[in-house]
């Protein structure tokens, strides 16, 4: 059984939305959701519209509401914290013992470590879609939207590196070898 921690579940409408998907997600239709909030009213708001969610879709999906962030996160298959972007994988540190792998207390981050962790994610993404749609022109703007390339490259230095990077290692990204005649300058 899927258990997954939402830190930061007093907003109500991200956790609803949220909770809609992992809802839609067939294997994860029969999850415990756990909620942890530091404002007890918002919490129990979220909690009692979460279960209605279920209980509304018939599915066996469990809700539990926390103010203790250890104990949300206690057996978590999965943490979401509710100030990064959805989707996003960042690393937590873990206890390995007898029962396996478990996650230790996170929480929210503060606001200036969101916003450059932001920051990476945004890079990451069009370095992914980069790399999926085999668009040279993409890993060019990931690499000018790089918090340290851009602190220490001028914007020809950092096409001159994509391009010579790209080139180096046309063996191992044969789809950026057939469009590089696109690529940025």
């Amino acid at each position: 059984m899927t258990r997954i921690a939402i830190i930061g579940a007093g907003s109500t409408v991200f956790t609803r939305n949220l909770c809609s998907d992992i809802m839609l997600a067939p294997a994860l239709r029969d999850s415990t959701i756990a909620l942890m909030d530091i404002d007890a009213d918002r919490l129990t708001e979220a909690r009692d519209l979460v279960q209605l969610m279920a209980d509304r879709r018939g599915l066996p999906t469990r809700v539990e509401a926390t103010l203790d962030r250890r104990e949300a996160v206690r057996g978590a298959d999965y943490v979401i914290i509710e100030n990064l972007l959805a989707g996003c994988c960042v690393e937590v540190p873990c206890l390995v013992d007898g029962n396996g792998v478990q996650p230790t207390l996170v929480g929210s981050l503060p606001p200036q470590l969101a916003a450059l962790n932001r920051a990476c994610i945004n890079v990451q993404e069009l370095t992914v879609r980069a790399a999926l749609g085999a668009d040279p022109d993409a890993v060019h703007h990931a690499a000018l939207l790089d918090p340290l390339t851009a602190a220490a490259c001028t914007v020809p230095q950092v096409h001159a590196m994509v391009n010579e990077m790209l080139a180096s290692q046309a063996r191992w990204l044969p789809q950026f070898s057939r469009t590089m005649r696109g690529a940025l300058p």
